[in-house]
């Protein structure tokens, strides 16, 4: 017993210290080109003394800890990748919790009654619905797409992040529409593309202009973490980072942007296509929010949750996906402080019993 039980210290510590290095690294490929300022002594006592409850070597997140100082304020309860990829998320959203509920064809089902664009087909598993959720061979999606009357979009359901493999589709050709499907594989939504609102385009109007709004439901209390706007680049469709975007942070109180923007290099920015960000309002802040919530309730069994919503020519919100599994918080950090806010200590608390009850603790992503 003694001999199962080192071994099992051994790869919980290795598994821990490989995905707390992924975490560091997935810190850095968007941090690398920011300032740093050194920490002094109070400031590594203090991560460490709060960090340290859950993490065997808080000493690893130093680095996140001198971008941030040298960008805004040194402030011990911001989350370092270090922390929160590999303890903290996954022990919020459970590997078998959350590798049910990211699959995007589910969408529909699970969170049917979120307003959101009008699914035209899904497939899952190479099953494919079409809009009524009845099952359709692949011929006649491709006969059904060619004659429908407007553009739409394909996507993939898994693996996939940041905008990449979207698809939109404004041709009719069904040998051109076959060998997209097939592209696609097994798992992939069609949807219709959605009008977006003329508030939000003033900013950038070649992209749909999105929310992230990032919640917490936890000992039965559900929050709002952390809400940014996210705006395209001249010339894009998609809102990402990684496309020359831009994630402003927003008051949650109120619902108002921050006065900055921030790239993917770090550059801060106070306006795009000349207007202003600070103090603009969010439209419908209220009912975005309250979606959010909504559907966090449906899937209770993961506790953090990112949810990217856009606003419809009408400032209604309209669902497009939710992040259960890698949700990134480095620019919502960024621009609006520690993630889990005034319950930092509370998720702290719960992980550290659950530590309690299972000592060779670790998570496997």
């Amino acid at each position: 017993m003694a001999i199962k039980e080192t071994v099992k210290q051994k790869v919980s510590s290795y598994l821990l210290n490989r995905y707390s290095l992924r975490g560091i690294a997935d810190d850095h490929r968007m941090l690398t080109s920011y300032p740093r300022i050194s920490l002094d002594a109070d400031e590594k006592k203090a991560v460490c003394d709060l960090w340290g409850q859950i993490h065997p070597k808080p000493g690893m997140a130093f680095p996140y800890y001198e971008i941030q100082k040298a960008i805004d304020t040194f402030d011990a309860n911001l989350v370092a990748g270090s922390v929160y990829y590999p303890v903290v998320l996954r022990t919020l959203n459970p590997k078998e919790y959350y590798r049910a509920l990211i699959h995007k064809s589910m969408f529909r089902h699970m969170l049917g009654d979120l307003p959101q664009p009008i699914t035209l087909a899904s497939s899952i598993n190479s099953s494919i619905l079409d809009v009524d959720k009845k099952p359709i061979s692949e011929q006649a999606l491709i006969e059904y797409l060619s004659n429908y009357e407007k553009d739409f979009i394909i996507k993939q359901s898994t693996n996939t992040s940041g905008g990449r493999g979207v698809q939109f589709v404004n041709f009719k050709d069904k040998d051109k529409l076959k060998e997209l499907i097939k592209s696609f594989d097994e798992n992939f939504v069609v949807q219709e593309i959605i009008n977006g609102s003329k508030d939000l385009e003033q900013f950038n109007p070649s992209s749909l202009n999105t929310l992230r709004i990032s919640t917490l439901l936890l000992n039965g209390e559900i929050s709002l973490c952390a809400c940014v706007f996210r705006v395209g680049a001249e010339g894009q469709i998609l809102d990402n980072l990684q496309q020359g975007g831009l994630m402003i942070g927003i008051d949650t109180d109120s619902g108002k942007l921050l006065k900055y923007g921030l790239s993917i290099d770090g550059a801060k920015v106070t306006e795009r296509n000349g207007h202003k960000f600070e103090n603009f309002q969010i439209p419908n802040f209220e009912k975005v929010k309250e979606a959010a919530f909504d559907g966090h309730r449906r899937i209770a069994a993961c506790g953090f949750a990112s949810w990217d919503f856009a606003l419809d020519v009408n400032n209604n919100p309209q669902f497009i996906e939710v992040n259960l599994y890698w949700p990134g918080i480095r620019v919502q950090q960024l621009a609006g402080g520690p993630i889990f806010k005034d319950r930092t200590n509370e998720v702290i608390e719960f992980i550290k019993e659950k530590k309690e009850k299972n000592k060779f603790y670790f998570i496997e992503l």
